[in-house]
């Protein structure tokens, strides 16, 4: 790691990017997602943005999804400004969220690796639809409630089923902006 901190010292992006891949993976040292994270902006800082998408990632398992967004689409920018097409990563972005709202933050990083863009769009209206059922059903049961501890209870659930929904439309928001500018 000595070495790395000396390259990226003396300029190196990738040196940099190599210390925060050594904290995410746990070689060398502890696992350690703030220390990936700060190595990570190093190398953007030095002009190495590939970088964005991991530093996206490790935002999403952090449960941080401004973040996410917003370091996935800076990192989009980058794509378009160096007329990279790879709309991969762009599915493997969308589907880390898609996921991380399906599952309520319990996932498997690399589902994402292997799920198309189609199968993406239609697992996020699918989701959307029962997110909404489900939101319907709960307002429908308050009716019924005498007990104020139960209604405040379900009055959270809505609550996050609702934080659910908007996620899941950012997501499909992202997704049709992709498919606009990949056609």
């Amino acid at each position: 790691m000595k070495l790395y901190q000396t390259a990226g010292k003396m300029g190196s992006g990738t040196a940099y990017q190599k210390i925060g891949d050594l904290y995410v993976n746990g070689r060398h040292t502890e696992i350690d997602l703030q220390k990936s994270i700060l190595n990570y902006r190093k190398s953007v800082k030095r002009g190495h943005m590939p970088v964005l998408s991991s530093v996206a990632v490790i935002y999403t398992l952090l449960g941080d999804y401004n973040n996410t967004i917003y370091h996935w689409e800076r990192y989009f920018k980058y794509l378009d400004k160096e007329k990279i097409m790879d709309t991969n990563i762009a599915a493997k972005a969308i589907f880390y969220l898609l996921l991380k709202v399906r599952n309520k933050g319990r996932f498997n990083v690399y589902d994402c690796f292997s799920t198309g863009l189609d199968a993406i769009f239609i697992q996020i209206d699918e989701d959307i639809e029962k997110i909404i059922k489900l939101i319907n059903q709960k307002i429908r049961s308050l009716k019924d409630l005498q007990e104020y501890e139960e209604m405040k209870t379900i009055q959270r659930q809505i609550v996050e089923e609702i934080n659910d929904l908007d996620d899941l439309k950012k997501c499909r928001i992202i997704f049709l902006n992709v498919l606009a500018r990949d056609q």
